[in-house]
């Protein structure tokens, strides 16, 4: 799993590296370190906040494509379509 990481990440010298590159890494290893917050599905994955959110990004942009891609309709009930007449 993801944690299984984090002892390699505590052993890192991180003497040489530039300041932000340190401020990620132990943020990084807080992150690991702390239990994983959410609902597990059957111990195979955690149901968490950004699981919802991308579950919900998903659902918006298939609705939005839909909505796209839907024929508008005229007063006739026939569809309005982009083309060109050729004559």
């Amino acid at each position: 799993m993801a944690h299984g990481i984090l002892p390699a990440i505590n052993d890192l010298a991180l003497l040489d590296a530039p300041i932000q590159e340190e401020v990620q890494m132990l943020s990084f290893a807080t992150k690991l370190s702390g239990p994983s917050i959410g609902l597990t599905a059957c111990s195979f994955f955690v149901i968490d906040r950004s699981f919802l959110l991308t579950i919900c990004g998903c659902f918006l942009t298939y609705f939005v494509l839909i909505i796209q891609f839907t024929p508008l309709r005229d007063h006739n009930d026939l569809y309005i379509v982009n083309s060109t007449i050729v004559e």
